[in-house]
């Protein structure tokens, strides 16, 4: 929000009781100086990949933006102990010690992070488990977020909890406590024996890797991945995400995201060119599922795409649908349409057990 009434928001809160509380600040926040006023205690800086090039000049211009939060808004602070937390696994995020001279937390899988793993983490589907090193005590966490960009984000949060000076139990209760977030690797759940099928929101090609590459290590036998790109947006990013589908998935199905005022299949034709770079050949959809790997088709009517991986897949396959998460609408010329990725799921693998009775 403007800062009027971010500051007008505030204010209710305060009033309410409310005495803590986390908020996202975002590229265009600082850059339109919507923070300005914010007293910031925490700052935390989790990672930086190519994302809002539709707003910022280029890669480095979003990157000085980001940084504001660290070069100015956490300097002008007037709250008591500020700390800076990052991603010591991030290049960019690394930079943080840089801008700001004052205390810092670092969390990463690396070692030499504060906050870290100690010994192998358990990965399935269904979450993980961990034990950290955070500033030299020991913890165990687990979640139900499977993924290693979860296993990152909690370690975010135990780096700030320890900036905030917080109980190390009260630490892990709130991680083991976070439930599932809508659209986020959110795992769809189906009635018999239906293989297993996500949906994130994942709509960068930094963003599509890290999910697949999540997905990755429990996949039994094909990694599937339904995803498109938005209209109007990044043009930059389309053969990117689909070079980052292709170096992990088997199987692609590119189709249409939001495409706002421009033709679907454009911006489809400028998603392929990062698959055939990697070796991925086009075939039609009927033809997908006799294909081990390396293939892709094109469906630019998004529930045709899905309907068609879900009937196609084995049960031992994954299936990764992005780019729309938790989103119930699609928004195709000027017309905003009810469309929801996990309902369709629904009905493609209900479809799908009224005639196969699998």
């Amino acid at each position: 929000p403007e800062a009027g009434l971010l500051h007008e928001m505030f204010f209710k809160m305060v009033s309410s009781g409310v005495t803590h509380i986390a908020m996202e600040v975002s590229s265009h926040a600082l850059s339109l100086e919507r923070v300005r006023g914010c007293d910031f205690k925490v700052a935390v800086y989790t990672n930086f990949s190519r994302d809002h090039l539709d707003f910022h000049r280029d890669l480095e211009s979003y990157a000085e933006a980001k940084s504001l939060l660290f070069k100015r808004e956490l300097p002008e602070s007037r709250a008591e102990d500020k700390v800076a937390v990052y991603n010591y696994d991030d290049p960019v995020c690394a930079r943080i010690p840089i801008y700001w001279p004052g205390r810092t937390v670092s969390f990463g899988l690396d070692s030499k992070a504060d906050v870290h793993p100690i010994s192998k983490v358990e990965q399935a589907l269904s979450g993980f488990r961990a034990d950290i090193m955070a500033c030299g005590r020991r913890l165990e966490i687990g979640s139900s977020l499977p993924g290693r960009h979860n296993l990152q984000n909690a370690l975010a949060a135990v780096a700030t909890a320890v900036a905030l000076d917080l109980p190390l139990q009260a630490m892990a209760e709130g991680i083991e406590n976070c439930r599932q977030v809508p659209g986020r690797m959110q795992r769809i759940e189906l009635r018999g024996s239906a293989p297993s099928i996500f949906v994130d929101y994942a709509h960068t090609d930094q963003a599509l890797y890290n999910v697949l590459t999540a997905l990755r290590p429990m996949v039994r036998t094909r990694l599937w991945v339904v995803f498109g790109c938005g209209g109007d947006r990044d043009k930059g990013k389309r053969p990117l995400m689909g070079r980052r589908a292709a170096e992990v998935a088997d199987l692609v199905v590119v189709t249409s995201d939001n495409p706002r005022s421009e033709e679907p299949l454009k911006i489809i034709n400028e998603i392929v060119p990062g698959l055939t770079e990697q070796g991925f050949r086009r075939v039609e959809s009927s033809e997908l599922s006799d294909c081990g790997s390396g293939c892709f088709t094109v469906l630019p009517d998004r529930e045709k795409a899905i309907d068609s991986a879900v009937r196609l897949m084995l049960p031992s396959d994954v299936l990764l649908i992005a780019g729309k998460g938790h989103e119930n609408y699609q928004i195709v010329g000027d017309q905003r349409h009810d469309f929801d990725d996990c309902e369709q799921v629904r009905k493609a693998w209900e479809r799908r057990i009224q005639e196969e009775g699998v």
